[in-house]
């Protein structure tokens, strides 16, 4: 989950032109290819 926060769409501002939209979902789909990743939004943060 901190991986997200960390280099998420939000830590760069948008180019002129450029479309929030598209760069959430290529996010999404970089996401979707990392099972570790994607399992951890559901681990408990603290053991």
């Amino acid at each position: 989950m901190e991986s997200v926060k960390r280099t998420g769409v939000a830590r760069w501002p948008l180019q002129k032109g450029e479309k929030l939209g598209p760069k959430i979902q290529e996010r999404f789909s970089k996401i979707g290819r990392n099972p570790y990743l994607v399992r951890s939004f559901f681990r408990p943060l603290y053991f």
